[in-house]
């Protein structure tokens, strides 16, 4: 037992390590690349178990005509560990900043930027067979919760249009409703009817 600790202490100090987080991002990026068959850069990746929270920054995701489609300068996770044990993910705090998307879709015809990416996520649906019925365990869904999340300058581009947002500000008040602040929300979105109007 006492072997056992000592192993989950050392993981933990090692994990803690720039060292390790850089070869861990490393590898990550490299299977990202080789799955979206793309260019795939992240600065930095910080994990602190002690302080239990999780840092991204300078994110790059190019689409297959090599234009930068997904920039992210900077997000950031506080987390309750002691929750996962309860499987709850519970975020105390989360900050997303620097969020860019650039999406295409030239004509009706033709495939969007970013089709590539959701195809390279979607689940492979396996040709059912038929099997015998077996006693299984019925698999426990992960709660999601939140105290406060905040995203500031994020921008998105469809074709020529695009929107931009200064900040959103959601938090739980003391009676667990959510309030949230906007700020800076601006589009150049125009919605057209069928007459063209």
């Amino acid at each position: 037992m006492l072997v056992i600790v000592l192993l989950l202490v050392v993981a933990v100090l090692l994990l803690n390590t720039s060292m390790v987080q850089g070869r861990l991002v490393e590898e990550a990026v490299g299977v990202l690349k080789e799955k979206l068959q793309t260019e795939v850069k992240v600065g930095k990746f910080q994990v602190r178990l002690i302080g239990q929270d999780v840092r991204l920054e300078d994110v790059e995701i190019e689409d297959q005509q090599h234009r930068k489609m997904f920039i992210l300068k900077e997000l950031g996770v506080e987390l309750d560990l002691r929750r996962l044990l309860d499987r709850e993910i519970r975020i105390t705090d989360a900050k997303v900043k620097g969020l860019e998307a650039h999406l295409y879709k030239d004509s009706t015809d033709t495939v969007a930027n970013y089709q590539f990416f959701i195809d390279a996520f979607k689940k492979k649906h396996k040709p059912k067979v038929k099997e015998e019925k077996k006693d299984t365990v019925k698999k426990q869904k992960m709660n999601i919760d939140f105290d406060q999340v905040k995203l500031e300058d994020i921008k998105l581009t469809y074709n020529k249009e695009s929107a931009s947002l200064g900040g959103l500000f959601i938090r739980k008040d003391q009676n667990d409703m959510l309030v949230g602040e906007v700020h800076d929300l601006a589009s150049s979105w125009v919605k057209k009817t069928k007459k063209g109007h």
